[in-house]
């Protein structure tokens, strides 16, 4: 299984530029120092659950987006929805 820091670090990032931010302006919006943000970008630093919590807030995305892929799986492999069973999959999981 990869490494999940790079991977966090990597959905972090690209969600970052596609709303274009600068590390200081979603350092500011999460509330949290600049230098910390570039510290998991770089992959130097595990962010906390308030932390990763303030970024998703920030970024206006899910927590669940920024940590898609880092067990193996996407969050569309796992919902079902690239195999088209979507529905066997709720069934599944309600058991």
């Amino acid at each position: 299984m990869p490494d999940p820091l790079p991977i966090f670090a990597a959905h972090l990032r690209r969600s970052r530029e596609e709303l274009g931010l600068s590390q200081e302006r979603l350092a500011h919006s999460a509330d949290l120092h600049v230098s910390h943000v570039a510290k998991i970008e770089r992959s130097e630093r595990e962010p906390g659950v308030r932390t990763v919590s303030k970024l998703a807030k920030a970024l206006k995305v899910s927590a669940a987006e920024l940590f898609d892929g880092i067990d193996g799986r996407s969050a569309r492999e796992d919902s079902g929805i690239d195999s088209g069973n979507t529905m066997q999959m709720r069934d599944h999981r309600d058991r």
